[in-house]
C-alpha cells in the first residue's frame, strides 16, 4: 500500500480508518489457505503420536488423546496432516479477531472520540459511531466466517 493510493490527510480521523482497514486486511488474510512454506517451516514444531496419530506441539510431552509420552525420537507429521494443524490454527484466529475487532477496536474508536472533542464532549459522534457500526460488522463477519470454516470445512 503505497502512499499514492491511500494518501494521508490532516483529518486524524481519517488516518485511524486507514489503519482500521489495514488491521481487516491482515485479519482476512490470516484464513488464507496454508502455504508449502508455512508448512515447511513448522514441520519441526509438531510431532505425530505412535499410538493413536494425534498432532502435537514439540514442547507436549504426553498425547493429550491418548496419553502416551513422546518418545525420544519422534515422527514427524506428514504435510497433508501438517496442514489440517495449520488451517484450524487459522479458523481460530479469525474467530478470536473478530471478537478483538468488536471489542477492542470499539474501545479505541470511543476513546479517540473523547480525546478529540475532550473540552466540550457530549456523547460519541456521529462519524464514531457509524465507525463502530462498520466495526461492529466487520467482527461479526469474521466471527462468522471463521465458525463457518471451522465446521464445514473439515
Amino acid at each position: 500500500m503505497t502512499k499514492e493510493f491511500y494518501p494521508q490527510d490532516d483529518n486524524p480521523k481519517h488516518n485511524d480508518l486507514f489503519e482500521i482497514f489495514i488491521v481487516i486486511k491482515k485479519l482476512l488474510n490470516i484464513s488464507k489457505l496454508v502455504t508449502d512454506e508455512q508448512i515447511n517451516a513448522a514441520k519441526k514444531k509438531y510431532w505425530k503420536c505412535s499410538s493413536c496419530g494425534e498432532v502435537l506441539k514439540m514442547d507436549m510431552e504426553n498425547c493429550r488423546k491418548c496419553g502416551v509420552l513422546k518418545p525420544a525420537i519422534v515422527e514427524h507429521p506428514g504435510d497433508e496432516e501438517l496442514r489440517k494443524v495449520l488451517q484450524e490454527k487459522n479458523k481460530i484466529a479469525l474467530i478470536w479477531g473478530g471478537f478483538i475487532f468488536i471489542i477492542i477496536v470499539s474501545g479505541m474508536l470511543l476513546i479517540l472520540d473523547l480525546m478529540w472533542n475532550f473540552d466540550e464532549y457530549e456523547g460519541p459522534s456521529l462519524f464514531t459511531i457509524v465507525l463502530i457500526g462498520f466495526n461492529a460488522i466487520v467482527g461479526i463477519v469474521l466471527i462468522i466466517t471463521g465458525l463457518f470454516r471451522k465446521i464445514f470445512h473439515k
